[in-house]
């Protein structure tokens, strides 16, 4: 079993970002049980209202803080693009949590915008 940590965000705050908000924390939850790992509650980390092409949001900062610490092993995440919407940031932020040897589980796909992203940089790295 692991220490947990959940990471949902939303770039606005609208009354519909709650909702979605708790639809991404309910579904890592559901994972994180059915992975057999423990979730300590001061290991959520939201961001309400901040665009995921920024990397200065005050969840993500103290999750990395907490990551550097050692307060969780395992990341979940409900989609690749609630970490960032930036390829390059997202990189990075995997390359991070991969230095502090922390798995990073999405339940989801990477979003369109990152997918065009990652095929454009794989395209250039090719030529």
């Amino acid at each position: 079993m692991k220490i947990a940590a959940i990471y949902a965000r939303t770039a606005t705050l609208e009354r519909s970002s709650l909702t979605s908000i708790k639809k991404q924390v309910s579904a890592s939850r559901k994972r994180i049980k059915k992975d057999n790992n423990l979730l300590l509650e001061d290991r959520v980390y939201v961001d309400l209202g901040y665009s995921g092409v920024k990397i200065n949001r005050p969840a993500l900062t103290k999750l990395l803080k907490d990551a550097k610490r050692k307060k969780f092993e395992v990341l979940y995440v409900e989609n690749t693009d609630r970490l960032s919407r930036n390829y390059d940031q997202y990189k990075l932020l995997l390359s991070t949590l991969a230095d502090l040897d922390i798995k990073f589980v999405s339940l989801g796909e990477c979003s369109p915008s990152l997918r065009a992203r990652k095929y454009k940089q794989d395209r250039k790295s090719v030529v």
